[in-house]
């Protein structure tokens, strides 16, 4: 099949130690969507860590490496914010799950360091262009487990790919990219320089480049977002009649699973299930732009 691709290891942890690579299959003939100039965009998780140590620390404590905990300065501004009983009550239900809502990844930019085509943020990748052109722009998440939100200050980004197969053309300022997924995106600069700005979704870290008319040219590096906080609704629960002032767990509307979804081999069930294909995601709702979701693609 003609698009882009990538390949990685599936021994033990080759892949993150950078077993990894983009494969790109060009159309006889020219793309669909046209473009004067292509660049590969690969994005990836790096850390100095052996990663057998940290797969050993994962299983020892799953949330070792979450520096974003709730604190007692957290708890006394939700008090103000929500009062006493409603803050008591929500964090006991999350204790009663024994999850927690700002565990958002599993390994953080506390052990990563966020990579674009190999690079750290400070090596600043940069691929060149000429004023006007459109050029294309083959996103591809290799990381072994890092989800990134993705955007170029100052450009729009016109979607016309993922996975290899062709969309409709759709133009966002901004996508959130998971693990493995690939996304081909349009994009038409001016005579400046703009940053590539990829942040981690748990908003630990980024990865970063340069697009630019000339080597040696920069742009402002943007400011990471706010790290979001999950909800229940995050985690497939209902909160349809109930009453948020107790946070009652009894009122919400169970979903009675097959015995054969239950066990050691299920790691996790949705007790409400909604379709979330117009949904941009923990940390992307109401942020002022314009974001990609899985219902814009066609």
């Amino acid at each position: 099949s003609i698009g882009t691709y990538w390949y990685h290891s599936h021994s033990r942890f080759q892949e993150q130690v950078g077993l990894y690579g983009p494969i790109v299959v060009e159309r006889r003939g020219g793309e669909r969507h046209a473009a004067e100039r292509e660049h590969t965009l690969l994005l990836s998780d790096w850390s100095d860590h052996d990663p057998d140590h940290i797969y050993a620390t994962l299983k020892r404590q799953s949330d070792y490496y979450n520096y974003g905990k709730r604190t007692v300065p957290d708890f006394l501004a939700d008090v103000r914010e929500k009062g006493f009983s409603a803050t008591v009550a929500e964090r006991r239900m999350w204790g009663a799950m024994r999850m927690d809502p700002t565990d958002l990844a599993d390994v953080s930019g506390y052990a990563y360091t966020y990579l674009l085509n190999g690079n750290t943020p400070a090596a600043n990748w940069t691929g060149l262009f000429k004023p006007g052109e459109r050029v294309r722009l083959r996103l591809i998440n290799g990381s072994s487990m890092s989800f990134f939100d993705v955007r170029i200050p100052g450009l729009k980004l016109t979607v016309v790919a993922t996975d290899g197969q062709d969309v409709e053309p759709v133009t966002v300022d901004e996508l959130r990219i998971g693990t493995a997924e690939v996304y081909d995106v349009i994009v038409t600069p001016g005579d400046a320089a703009y940053t590539v700005f990829a942040q981690s979704m748990d908003r630990s870290g980024f990865a970063r480049g340069t697009l630019a008319p000339s080597a040696g040219m920069t742009a402002a590096v943007p400011a990471l977002d706010a790290r979001a906080i999950l909800t229940m609704s995050d985690m497939g629960m209902s909160h349809e009649g109930m009453d948020h002032s107790k946070m009652d767990p009894s009122a919400m509307q169970p979903l009675h699973h097959a015995p054969a979804e239950s066990g050691p081999i299920v790691d996790m069930r949705a007790d409400m299930l909604m379709i979330g294909l117009d949904e941009p995601g923990i940390g992307l709702r109401n942020n002022g732009r314009r974001v990609l979701t899985y219902a814009d693609l066609s």
